[in-house]
């Protein structure tokens, strides 16, 4: 598993900056912590890993989990922060399955399929919703119309 200054190395190298000093100005962290940080004297504290995260574009819960792991003693509570650790990873697995579900899944001519990526590793309920596309009859739910064909068309020839 990655450590919290692997993720820092990850951010720097990012943010393109040629030092770290420079990055730690930036990151809002002062620079001999930021060195602290890097050597492995002193592991990150949360505000250092919602920084990174921001700059990664992840979910700081991962890091500050990393960083957790790294500074407990106990190992029951590391394996909790271990736990917490692989299911944001399997969440996020999950998301990236699902897009690529929706890339190879088969569409109608009157659909326009988008693709987004989305960061799931905090998504804790997935929901399906189907939408009615046109020309297509309403969805019911107990014999109640819940959603209605919005681009209906009356064809005459």
């Amino acid at each position: 598993m990655k450590l919290s200054a692997d993720y820092l190395r990850e951010a720097i190298e990012k943010m393109g900056e040629p030092s770290a000093a420079k990055a730690a100005e930036k990151l809002g962290i002062h620079r001999n912590t930021i060195n602290q940080y890097l050597r492995g004297d002193n592991i990150m504290d949360d505000y250092a890993c919602i920084m990174v995260a921001d700059v990664l574009g992840i979910d700081g819960m991962k890091i500050i989990a990393a960083a957790q792991l790294e500074r407990e003693k106990n190992q029951a509570r590391k394996d909790v922060w271990e736990n917490l650790l692989k299911k944001m990873g399997a969440l996020g697995l999950a998301g990236v399955m699902a897009g690529a579900m929706m890339v190879i899944s088969p569409r109608s001519d009157a659909a326009v399929m988008k693709t987004q990526y989305v960061d799931c590793s905090s998504m804790t309920n997935l929901y399906y919703v189907k939408y009615a596309m046109p020309n297509q009859t309403p969805l019911k739910y107990d014999n109640q119309v819940i959603l209605k064909a919005s681009h209906q068309t009356n064809a005459t020839s």
